[in-house]
């Protein structure tokens, strides 16, 4: 026998060497991002029931091998930058090349379960989400005086008959953003199937990013009935009006919308999969054991690879009058009577930066009155912090020692353009006038230096 020695096999039988391949991958995913993967989180869960529709959709189609090159590329990409996230998507994308190779070719919409079931589509949609919270406040406070009413605007604060209404990450609805779009998916492709027809998909992704614009609208909505009539947070009429709106503005929408254009794409070819003799050679396989291989070699590379060694941790002695300890790796914690700051590393532009809205929130704490404002002549994001008695005013920007800035995109592209390297900082104190001078300290008396010392 040589390598070029076809093997025809029943359709029933090749599924064994890709259910070996795909298996080998799950408990390399498993070893690997057991604690990267939020597998209780909603859009996890969702994302795991919505592939049997997209498997189901495009059974039948032609075997292709174009997902190796994307394999390769995100492999490649986390050879160079070892990320568990980078990981994450190169395992996916393997998972699909065994899916395409041995049963026939995708749509988009497996890539995009990929994309929107991801940690990192929840950290994107918390973090890029703030500008659209802070626009969408403006825009309420300025529709209620366009109505005659009176209404403060705050940051993401409208202030209403002396009630405050804050616009927070949970009001954006984060998860039924997920959610919706991934729910979008289900009922793409359970109308192909149904209709059998399928959707191209320029405009698959234009009917994910309308269910977008319909999340802002519902919200939009849902901020002027709950700052209207006065509905408390944590109220059954709270939850009540948010379900209301997304099932008015979004999900009923995404409904119609999903079975209108599936209706108005083409037919698909039916084709007899039991019918089709599969011939398999040994290069394929042999290539499909080269890339679990490498898959396998760089799962050990993410785990052995410390990306925070470029970072500078300053001894007591440097940073005079405060207490320092390092939590977790990449996070250096100062405490001082009057302050408590919190400096975490950045690895590269293409890190995610412990937002503290995320990790205030998980400590129990709600976020208020989240706006820019300039301290001196520094400008830094602030917001008072509440877990029913107790309140904290925060500060936090980025810096690398020379520049600051509170822009994502801006440090970001700093970093791609060869800048230091950047970290977050996080400042907390128990009064508005305390966080002030503990801000101005920090600039005037450029406390944080020794952590870019090279």
């Amino acid at each position: 026998m040589t390598g070029s020695l076809n093997i025809l096999l029943k359709k029933n039988k090749v599924l064994q060497p890709a259910a070996l391949i795909a298996t080998s991958y799950i408990i390399i995913a498993v070893i690997g991002l057991h604690n990267y993967l939020p597998v209780s989180s909603p859009g996890f869960l969702l994302g795991m029931i919505a592939l049997p529709f997209v498997l189901q959709t495009y059974a039948g189609r032609p075997a292709s091998y174009r997902y190796a090159w994307i394999t390769f590329i995100a492999g490649l990409l986390c050879f160079f930058m070892p990320v568990k996230t980078l990981f994450f998507y190169t395992v996916c994308f393997a998972l699909i090349f065994v899916k395409e190779s041995f049963y026939g070719r995708t749509g988009m919409l497996m890539p995009a379960i990929v994309m929107l079931a991801s940690p990192v589509f929840h950290y994107l949609a918390n973090t890029f989400s703030f500008p659209i919270r802070m626009q969408l406040t403006q825009l309420a406070g300025y529709i209620f005086q366009l109505l005659g009413y009176t209404a403060e605007v705050q940051g993401n604060v409208i202030i209403h008959h002396g009630n405050e209404f804050s616009v927070d990450p949970a009001c954006m609805g984060l998860n039924m953003i997920t959610t919706s779009l991934l729910l979008g998916v289900i009922l793409i492709a359970f109308y192909q199937t149904k209709f059998n027809r399928k959707a191209g998909n320029w405009r698959i992704i234009l009917y994910l990013f309308v269910i977008l614009l319909f999340n802002i609208i519902a919200n939009l909505f849902r901020i002027l009935l709950l700052v209207l009539f006065n509905i408390p947070p944590e109220s059954v009429s709270h939850d009540v009006a948010g379900i209301g709106c997304l099932l008015i503005y979004v999900f009923l929408p995404a409904v119609l919308l999903a079975s209108f254009i599936v209706r108005r794409s083409p037919v698909k070819e039916k084709i007899n999969e039991s019918a089709i003799p599969v011939t398999i050679s040994y290069k394929p396989l042999l290539f499909h054991l080269l890339v679990l291989v490498s898959v396998s070699l760089l799962v050990w590379k993410v785990f052995t690879t410390d990306t925070f060694n470029k970072f500078n941790i300053p001894s007591q002695q440097e940073m005079a009058g405060y207490s320092i300890t390092s939590p977790v790796p990449g996070i250096v914690k100062l405490e001082k009577p009057n302050a408590l700051i919190y400096v975490k590393y950045i690895r590269g532009f293409y890190d995610t930066d412990h937002n503290p809205m995320i990790c205030w929130t998980g400590s129990g704490y709600q976020f208020e009155k989240i706006q820019n404002e300039s301290i001196g002549d520094k400008e830094v994001f602030t917001a008072t912090l509440v877990n029913g008695n107790d309140k904290l005013y925060s500060a936090w920007w980025y810096d690398n020692g020379i520049s600051h800035t509170t822009h994502q995109f801006e440090w970001r592209w700093n970093l791609v353009k060869g800048s230091g390297p950047y970290v977050l900082v996080n400042a907390t104190c128990s009064s508005k006038d305390k966080l002030c001078n503990e801000v101005k300290t920090i600039f005037q008396q450029q406390t944080l230096l020794p952590f870019f010392k090279k």
